[in-house]
C-alpha cells in the first residue's frame, strides 16, 4: 500500500479537493515478551489510551471532536474495546455504547464507516493506508457511506500481539 503525503502548498496545485492535514499522531509500543505477559488483562489496552490522548493533545482535540473513526477491529471484541479506550465512551460501557448504534452514521461517533477490517478482509500491511483513506473521503465529503459534517476523524491501528498502537487525527484545518 502507497500514499502520497506532501506540503500545503504541492498539495493545492494539484487537487481542488478540501485539503485533509494530518493534525496529531502518536504511537505506544511494548515488546511481545511484555504484551504476552502472564496476568495481562485482554481488555485493557491501556496503550491505546495513553496514545491517543497524546495524539488528541498534538491535534489541539479532545475525543468529543472526533466526528467519524476507523479503528483496527480485527475481532469483534476489539471495535468494542477501542471505542472505552479511545474516550468515546466510559470504560466499561462499550459494549451498549455499539449495541445502542452510537457508532453508526448518526450516532454519537461513527466507527468504521466503510466496514472495518473484517468487511475488507483485514489486509495486513495495507490497513493503516485504507483506513486513512476513508477518513481522507469522509472529511472531503467524497465517502460511499458519508457523515454529515465531519470534519475531525481519526484512524486506530494495532499490531503484534496487541503490542503496538498508532493513531493519527485528521482535520480539514492545520494544527495553529
Amino acid at each position: 500500500a502507497a500514499c502520497i503525503i506532501t506540503t500545503e502548498e504541492i498539495a493545492k496545485k494539484f487537487s481542488d479537493r478540501p485539503l485533509v492535514y494530518i493534525r496529531g499522531t502518536a504511537q505506544t509500543c511494548l515488546n511481545s515478551v511484555s504484551a504476552n505477559f502472564p496476568g495481562a488483562h485482554l481488555a485493557d489496552w491501556a496503550h491505546t489510551r495513553i496514545a491517543a490522548a497524546k495524539a488528541y493533545e498534538r491535534a489541539g482535540v479532545t475525543a468529543a471532536d472526533i466526528k467519524v473513526a476507523q479503528t483496527h477491529d480485527c475481532f469483534t471484541i476489539s471495535e468494542v474495546i477501542e471505542v472505552e479506550e479511545l474516550g468515546f465512551c466510559k470504560k466499561g460501557e462499550g459494549g451498549e455504547f455499539c449495541r445502542s448504534k452510537q457508532i453508526e452514521i448518526g450516532g454519537k461517533v461513527p466507527v468504521n464507516t466503510d466496514g472495518g477490517l473484517l468487511a475488507v478482509g483485514h489486509p495486513f500491511g495495507a490497513t493503516g493506508v485504507r483506513q486513512g483513506t476513508e477518513i481522507m473521503k469522509q472529511l472531503q465529503g467524497r465517502a460511499r457511506n458519508q457523515v454529515k459534517g465531519a470534519d475531525i476523524g481519526l484512524t486506530h491501528n494495532l499490531s503484534g500481539a496487541n503490542a503496538e498502537h498508532t493513531i493519527l487525527v485528521y482535520g480539514l484545518s492545520p494544527v495553529k
